[in-house]
């Protein structure tokens, strides 16, 4: 008999010990759900803000752009397009299709420059718009140019 009751005290035991492993799986198991629904929810806030700054630029970059420290260059952007005139080129340059974005071949910019990425010739410079003005450099920042928009561009004259 005492056997029987050692069986019997041993396996409620083993049922009472799985039961409470199973709850606290259970709940780890939901406050993993909870984090991850967090972390989804903040990507997808994220992704909401990032999709409203580059709306934001590309409203901003809308129109013609005279280079400040050289009169005879502008930058025109229509819709997602842009075109850089220069002056001496031998052909009309055409619009090139761009993407705008916060990263390029892997580098991201913390200094508030995006990248406009040409997607025929596969490159990317980065861009800022400060109030009136527009910074364009190469993605390594060997140089930078600054541009104004063309209806302010009476204000420097």
């Amino acid at each position: 008999m005492k056997k029987v009751g050692l069986f019997i005290l041993f396996v409620s035991s083993v049922l009472i010990i799985s039961c409470d492993d199973k709850n606290k799986r259970d709940k780890a198991d939901q406050e993993f759900i909870e984090v991850q629904d967090v972390e989804n929810s903040t990507k997808k806030e994220n992704k909401e803000r990032y999709e409203e700054k580059i709306g934001r630029l590309e409203d901003q970059l809308q129109g013609t752009w005279t280079r400040i420290d050289y009169p005879y260059s502008t930058f025109i952007f229509k819709e997602n397009s842009a075109k850089l005139i220069s002056e001496g080129l031998a052909e009309e340059p055409e619009f090139k299709t761009y993407t705008l974005s916060y990263s390029c071949n892997g580098k991201t910019n913390a200094q508030g420059y995006s990248y406009l990425w040409y997607e025929d010739t596969q490159y990317c410079e980065t861009i800022k718009v400060q109030n009136d003005t527009l910074i364009q450099s190469n993605p390594d920042f060997d140089y930078l140019i600054k541009y104004i928009q063309k209806q302010n561009i009476n204000e420097l004259e």
